[in-house]
Formats: structure tokens, sequence, C-alpha cells
């Protein structure tokens, strides 16, 4: 009911309970529902790579992009790979955003399979691999 019904100006993300380095946040552009704003285009802002990477650990593979905000996700058409976070930052071994393998925080998938994800965490292709570390998460709205 709250995602659908409850209106904030701020979306803030946090590992676990809130506490201390556990938490992101991020302006939703106006006073907005969540369905609203994870309907809507990419906006960018939220965590850091320093701070997902605290969080939920490193894909030192994936050093690039390191894009981050709300609706953060490449769509990769060709053969290839694409990764997403609805709330959070993503990776790529490129130097570019065009075809991202990782992803940190809220609602992803990585690794060119949508069975590769997290409802809070990371999910990432490391060492020629995919992997997951998928956590308790919750997602609060000011």
């Amino acid at each position: 009911m709250a995602f659908v019904n409850l209106v904030g100006a701020t979306v803030r993300g946090c590992k676990g309970t809130p506490g201390p380095g556990q938490c992101f946040q991020q302006s939703l552009g106006g006073n907005k529902t969540l369905q609203t704003v994870f309907g809507e285009s990419f906006k960018s802002g939220g965590p850091t790579r320093t701070l997902v990477n605290t969080l939920w650990g490193d894909d030192t593979s994936q050093p690039y992009c390191n894009g981050t905000g709300i609706n953060n996700y490449k769509d990769y058409s060709g053969p290839g790979t694409y990764s997403g976070a609805r709330f959070g930052l993503i990776g790529n071994n490129e130097n570019d955003c065009g075809t991202t393998d990782s992803a940190w925080g809220f609602g992803l998938f990585a690794c060119s399979d949508m069975a590769r994800s997290c409802g809070a965490g990371a999910s990432f292709w490391q060492s020629g691999a995919c992997g997951r570390n998928c956590t308790q998460g919750t997602l609060w709205v000011k």
C-alpha cells in the first residue's frame, strides 16, 4: 500500500535496518509515490561507488560507468551483457555505460540474466562468472 499511496520527496535505501553508514538517499524530483517514480525515466543522483562497495563489496573487474540514480539500467539488444538498479549504481568493464555488467543497491539484475537479481545488495560479473550478494534492505519515503 505504501508503494502506491505514500507521497514523499525523498527515497532512502538502507542495508538491513537504518543506521550510520548503512543508508543512501536521493530526491524524487517532487512529491510523488514510488510507483510513480519507478515508472519514470532515469534520475541521476544516489549512492557513491565507495558507499555501495562498503555496504555490499566491490567488483574490481567493473571499475567504469559508475552511473548512479533511480531507474538506472541499460538495455543492450545485441550479444552482450546488461545490468540495472531500480535505485543504485551500475558498473562496467569497458569505459562506458553501454553494456554494464554489475549493479549495487535496490531492485537489481546483472549478467544478461534477469534471474540474477536481488531485492537489495549486489549482482555482478566477476572473474568470468556471475555472482550475487543479496541482503535484507529497506526503502523509506520522506
